[in-house]
């Protein structure tokens, strides 16, 4: 039977932690250790369940629970240093700006039948998956326009 609807749960979530989605969304949070705290903090048992996902983890937390954490200061110091840590990484100077001026317009494609990024994006299936991904991770630290 084919589904009559698909639909999107996205958390409402409490302007104090307005940021969690934009979070969860960028892939940044993989690599990042002290995000993925963050993350198993909102619940240790459901981070387990969806396959350490914090998207699918977002959209089946207990609202309850997060009015409680915008409300608990070690969490929410956490959470600030999260945020920073995202905010520096993104407006970062990484080398290609510094060794390739004048090349904002170029763009690179690097293509892969898979690429492992996370446990949780099942899109790899063992070594090659997994060196794209490295590969991306690489270009981003870089600052390579790699798409």
């Amino acid at each position: 039977m084919r589904p009559a609807f698909k639909f999107m749960v996205s958390p409402f979530l409490p302007e104090r932690l307005s940021r969690l989605d934009a979070i969860a969304h960028n892939i940044h949070w993989a690599w990042d250790h002290e995000t993925i705290e963050l993350f198993r903090r909102l619940d240790d048992k459901l981070w387990e369940e969806t396959y350490h996902n914090p998207v699918r983890l977002l959209g089946a937390i207990n609202q309850d629970r997060l009015r409680q954490l915008a409300h608990d200061e070690a969490f929410l110091a956490q959470y600030d240093r999260t945020c920073k840590r995202l905010d520096q990484y993104l407006a970062g100077e990484a080398w290609y700006h510094s060794a390739k001026p004048g090349e904002e317009q170029v763009i690179i494609a690097y293509f892969s039948a898979e690429f492992g990024l996370t446990e949780c994006l099942p899109t790899y299936s063992g070594g090659l998956g997994v060196l794209a991904g490295d590969h991306l991770k690489a270009a981003s630290d870089l600052g390579v326009p790699l798409v």
